[in-house]
């Protein structure tokens, strides 16, 4: 009899605890909210702006097709900022991630019936019985809604945060453009008011050319040069393709093409691409460990190409939706095969067994480019 009752106590203590732990946690994230911002129907959360500082966010759901959002946020660094979702609680949620109206994949899917990952958003994100994701974005303001995909239980809670990312390669850049500003504020407010008294005072009656008119062309190319510097490295592009079963093995598609419209000085990749293909097609812990099963190469498509993402070395450890793995890499132009880049082209090839070019024939993954112009 005692023992009994010392059981029952012990889980009437763990339900009163849980039921805490997740008012608290409910509770925390309502409380940066106002009501304004807050709007709850049915138990779904709306128009919330959230702070991209990595805090965890819980959201509530409804059943298969209700939407979360939107969800306002502003990356501020150069290189974008990472979107991690989980599920919490109870297993067989799964989640769509839409940003800015365009889709950036689908979190794990699991089945129902594995263990609990408790209510603490940490234990839930690690657990590979819990749905996940991790998903990029580039830089700037943005609004995210979350579409329950999957939810057998009618309605349930998940988590999220938003973590700035850094790319010291497009931090470099920014630096490097705003010294050229500042050069050319300087030839527009000392220089230039100059040249220009100067150029009054010289006079050429027999229309010929002084060494003072000279010496005032000669600036004034050289201030054009700098003009067209210093635009040139504000001139960036940028795009995200979600290949989701659109090259087949054997086939290649162009991501950025920029024959035409110049060259490219530097290109950015961040992406998530099949990987372990020889193995179990699901990723290895830790980075530097899988090479992708597509490569992403650089170059001129009529001429040389150079590997860009083609070996476990731009593996970053993390796992991205559909067994994918999370691949980053940056170039510069003085660093390729002759040194000129106007295409970023993606590769499936179909030199692997015929059973994994069968697993990997519906081929899932997330690409975005970032390029700087010359």
């Amino acid at each position: 009899m005692t023992k009994t009752n010392n059981a029952l106590m012990t889980s009437m203590a763990i339900l009163i605890t849980t039921i805490l732990m997740t008012t608290i946690s409910t509770a925390q994230f309502a409380s940066a909210q106002t009501a304004e911002d807050n709007t709850v129907t049915g138990g779904i959360q709306t128009d919330i702006a959230v702070p991209a500082d990595g805090t965890w966010n819980l959201f509530m759901f409804g059943g298969p097709g209700s939407s979360v959002g939107p969800f306002e946020f502003d990356c501020t660094l150069f290189g974008g900022c990472w979107i991690s979702v989980a599920d919490c609680c109870l297993t067989g949620d799964q989640f769509e991630i839409i940003v800015d109206g365009t889709s950036l994949g689908l979190t794990s899917f699991v089945p129902t019936g594995g263990p609990s990952c408790g209510v603490l958003p940490d234990p839930c994100f690690a657990s590979p019985s819990m749905s996940s994701g991790m998903f990029l974005v580039a830089d700037g303001s943005h609004s995210m809604t979350i579409v329950a995909t999957l939810s057998p239980f009618g309605s349930g809670d998940g988590w999220f945060k938003i973590d700035q990312h850094e790319d010291p390669v497009l931090k470099a850049l920014d630096e490097i453009q705003r010294e050229l500003k500042e050069i050319w504020d300087a030839i527009q407010n000392q220089v230039i008011p100059l040249l220009t008294n100067i150029d009054r005072t010289t006079t050429d009656t027999n229309n010929e050319i002084t060494n003072e008119e000279w010496g005032l062309q000669e600036i004034k190319r050289e201030v054009r040069i700098i003009e067209k510097v210093v635009t040139s490295h504000t001139d960036k592009v940028s795009v995200t393709v979600n290949l989701d079963d659109k090259l087949k093995t054997g086939q290649v598609m162009v991501l950025l093409d920029t024959t035409g419209t110049g060259t490219l000085s530097t290109v950015h990749v961040a992406a998530s691409l099949p990987c372990n293909i020889t193995g179990d097609g699901k990723p290895t812990a830790g980075s530097g460990n899988d090479a992708p099963g597509v490569y992403v190469v650089v170059g001129v498509a009529t001429g040389t190409l150079s590997n860009l993402i083609w070996d476990a070395s731009t593996d970053t450890g993390f796992e991205g939706s559909d067994n994918t793995c999370v691949y980053h890499a940056s170039v510069n132009a003085g660093d390729v095969t002759g040194g000129v880049i106007t295409d970023v082209i993606i590769i499936h090839p179909d030199n692997h067994p015929d059973a994994d070019i069968k697993k990997h024939e519906k081929l899932k993954g997330i690409v975005t480019v970032t390029g700087t112009y010359n």
